[in-house]
């Protein structure tokens, strides 16, 4: 893709997201420079094309600023919300997955952004259930967090579909990635590469929903392959936030660090380890070659989600699907709003890929 419109693209997400509101100043030519390493014309070329959609516009003395828009948020109709805990990570595609279905159905949509917060996440639900919202698409951030407005949501008939895991209590369906069988087909694809010991590195201590379906295909592709799961292995996650090509997702390069001593210190010293995300995947890669190591010649990685993160530091991953995960969410939303068809638990797992890149080698 041209730098240019790599740049008018992330803009343009911004603004329909709302990150960037009616009225707000966007990063000057210089800033979009400095950020994305692009010479001035680039630059300006971005800026001028938001202009031609009148996204932007220019103020003197102020700079390039955001037009209003009313193409995705129209409240006399109502609209269909769409709440993430972190539009930096995948939000980009989901957006763009949702966009060609919801002008097909006519549908608003309006993007609101939890940042990882339980509090703004609170914040977010209590402001719309002042609003005309005709349904929601929620990612939570726990299996219990807020569940208190959510059964308002609930209580008001206000369809609501679930992405990645679904809050405890309340009936609604989910769309998430087949996490399991990602998972396994990833330890799978090692163990064919010759590797049988294999180590893994969560996200966190504590699980959640989707983190626990990874490490079970972990586990059964080991058993399954006749390889025995060694709790040494196990090696510890890490909660501290980081940004990382564009991503922010929680990993610790201490953390990371720990885990590597605790690789390259075992007994039985794996000679692959799966991540259960691309930035815990990039954290652990770097606390290798901090010890003057490389990786894949002296440890194989491998991470999950196929997110900028694994792409930057090739990494071999899973890749998921979500444009087609937001698309169901909205489909599971628009059955319940248009068709009359009620509210249910059930579940809709959209199919991984694997993507092979250069962090894996076999051992010797």
């Amino acid at each position: 893709m041209e730098k240019y419109k790599k740049i008018y693209e992330e803009l343009y997400y911004a603004i329909k997201s709302g990150k960037y509101a009616n009225g707000d100043v966007l990063p000057s030519e210089q800033e979009l420079c400095e950020r994305h390493g692009v010479s001035r014309i680039t630059a300006k070329h971005a800026l001028d094309l938001l202009r031609e959609k009148g996204l932007v516009k220019r103020i003197r003395r102020r700079g390039t600023v955001v037009a209003a828009q009313d193409l995705f948020v129209r409240q006399a109709r109502g609209f269909v919300a769409v709440v993430f805990p972190h539009f930096e990570n995948c939000g980009n595609r989901i957006y763009h997955g949702l966009r060609e279905l919801a002008e097909r159905e006519r549908v608003s949509l309006s993007f609101f952004d939890t940042e990882r917060s339980i509090e703004k996440e609170r914040e977010v639900l209590s402001f719309l259930l002042t609003q005309n919202v005709l349904g929601m698409i929620f990612m939570p951030l726990g299996r219990v967090s807020n569940i208190d407005l959510l059964s308002q949501f609930a209580l008001h008939k206000i369809p609501l579909a679930f992405l990645d895991f679904s809050v405890s209590g309340i009936r609604a369906p989910l769309v998430t990635s087949d996490n399991f069988g990602g998972m396994y087909a990833l330890t799978q694809y090692l163990i064919k590469r010759g590797h049988r010991k294999i180590a893994y590195y969560p996200y966190s201590d504590a699980f959640l929903p989707t983190e626990a379906e990874r490490f079970r295909g972990y586990c059964a592709a080991l058993v399954d392959s006749g390889i025995a799961i060694v709790p040494e292995y196990f090696l510890a996650g890490s909660l501290s936030p980081v940004r990382i090509a564009g991503d922010v997702i929680s990993a610790d390069f201490q953390s990371a660090k720990k885990a590597a001593d605790g690789i390259f210190h075992a007994a039985q010293r794996p000679t692959a380890v799966v991540c259960v995300n691309d930035v815990s995947a990039h954290c652990l890669a770097a606390a290798v070659e901090a010890r003057g190591l490389s990786v894949p010649r002296d440890l194989s990685v491998t991470g999950f989600d196929n997110l900028s993160a694994s792409i930057s530091e090739n990494i071999t991953t899973v890749g998921q699907n979500f444009g087609e995960i937001a698309r169901n969410a909205l489909t599971a939303v628009l059955l319940q709003l248009e068709k009359g068809v009620p509210a249910g638990d059930y579940v809709v797992r959209v199919p991984t890929v694997l993507v092979e890149r250069s962090s894996v080698r076999s051992p010797e």
